[in-house]
């Protein structure tokens, strides 16, 4: 049978890190907890499903001789076979989106002018006796210039100009950028994000289209970069065995529900018993 590559996250990335800086409890119930679990919609599956096509599309790119990996449709059919029928629903949009990739004069310009070097590919950042991993959507040479970018894959109902300037003081894209500048030093070139705006789920003729764009460096979050790596870490550390009662939560509206909804662990932090404790409790 052929290959399944992983597009997933990797062991200890960015993300978890972001989930204990958003709220501890979050962090409890996402990493800790044996009832850790993550909604699921149509945005994630489509996301999730895109990732893996552009995963197999760029590996099998990379590759001189023959690969055993599936080809880049029959990953995500894959895909969305295992994962179950809510995935397989959001099969013929992810195929149009993927078609209409391949085909945009755009692309496959950029793609004229690439060298693959790494395809989901897991990288370690060390900080202070911790690791931090990034596992890389793609790692080029680009022959316009010479230079080495990481490009990081992002789908998108639409794509703003504040989607891309919310990226720049991303944790995640700034562990590119100081990665990038420690592998490659001047010939590291920067981030590129690679958008596919799928147009979202309302629309009859839902907008799709693709840009790539680069992300700005900012020296000012890089230097802010180790010091808050190491304070999160030292914290997670610190509560990684206590129980959940002894874990702080952010009590705000803004962490608790956001824009995509609320919070996947809601439900376990609030509930409907208004009775309070009886003294002596």
């Amino acid at each position: 049978m052929p290959t399944l590559l992983n597009a997933g996250r990797s062991p200890f990335g960015w993300h978890r890190i972001q989930s204990f800086m958003q709220c501890p409890t979050k962090y409890y119930h996402s990493y800790i907890s044996k009832e850790s679990n993550r909604t699921v919609n149509r945005s994630l599956i489509v996301g999730s499903l895109l990732h893996t096509g552009m995963a197999h599309r760029y590996a099998i790119m990379s590759y001189k001789e023959d690969h055993d990996l599936f080809s880049p449709i029959d990953a995500m059919k894959e895909q969305a076979r295992q994962e179950g029928e809510l995935w397989v629903e959001q099969l013929p949009k992810v195929l149009d989106v993927y078609e209409r990739y391949i085909q945009d004069a755009d692309v496959q310009l950029w793609e004229s002018n690439i060298e693959v070097l790494f395809v989901e590919h897991i990288f370690t950042i060390n900080i202070e006796n911790y690791e931090l991993t990034l596992r890389a959507d793609l790692v080029i040479r680009d022959r316009t210039d010479g230079k080495v970018y990481f490009v990081d894959h992002k789908t998108s109902s639409y794509v703003r100009e504040q989607t891309t300037q919310g990226y720049e003081s991303s944790g995640q894209f700034i562990a590119y950028q100081v990665l990038g500048e420690q592998l490659w030093q001047d010939q590291f070139g920067g981030l590129v994000i690679n958008y596919l705006q799928h147009g979202g789920f309302v629309a009859k003729t839902p907008t799709v289209k693709f840009l790539r764009v680069n992300v700005q460096r900012s020296q000012s979050h890089m230097d802010a970069f180790t010091p808050s790596v190491y304070f999160y870490r030292r914290l997670i550390e610190q509560y990684q065995d206590k129980p959940l009662k002894q874990f702080p939560r952010v009590q705000t509206e803004f962490t608790c529900m956001h824009k995509y909804g609320s919070c996947d662990h809601y439900d376990k932090c609030f509930n409907n018993n208004n009775n309070k404790p009886s003294q002596g409790e």
